[in-house]
Order: C-alpha cells, then structure tokens, then sequence
C-alpha cells in the first residue's frame, strides 16, 4: 500500500484514502491486471453505512472523476480483446 492519501469527493459525501494496487482477476478465467490501481478507504463521511465499491467499474464520464477501468487496463495488459463488459442479471438465488 502506497503512503500516499487521496480525498475522493462525491457529492456531499467524502471518502479518504491510500492508493494501492492489487492483482485483479475475474473469478474462473485467466483475465486480469497485475498491479491495478484503487483507492483503498480508511474514512469516510456523509455516507451513513459502510459498503464495497465495485472495483473498476467507475463510468469513465463520471463528474466526480475518472478512476481506473477494469476492461481498460485488462486491455492494455492484453488480457481482452476489447473494451466491452455486460452483467446477467437473474431472479434465481
């Protein structure tokens, strides 16, 4: 983890943290990004719960600022062919 601290400003709320970097990989497959950056929070305020972010899924016109893209860097890194992500979402549990 890096010693470097980041305030990530998201309309009334506001998240500190440090940036780190982890390996990232999608669960049964052989893509992912070594070294990918995100921003691991040590406080937060003006959010009443604690929750988990969805690590590189940010919008990359976000008005809050652009993090880094899973599909981006896994692209770079040549683990994907294109830029592309969908979700299946079910009612079954």
């Amino acid at each position: 983890m890096n010693t470097t601290t980041t305030t990530l400003l998201y309309g009334s709320a506001e998240l500190d943290g440090k940036n780190s970097t982890d390996n990232v990989y999608l669960k049964y497959t052989d893509v992912g990004v070594t070294t990918f950056p995100f921003l691991a929070i040590t406080s937060q305020y003006g959010i009443d719960s604690t929750f988990d972010g969805i690590l590189g899924l940010s919008r990359q016109d976000s008005v809050y600022g652009n993090g880094p893209l899973f599909v981006e860097q896994a692209k770079l890194a040549g683990a994907l062919t294109t830029e592309k992500v969908s979700f299946y979402m079910s009612s079954k549990t």
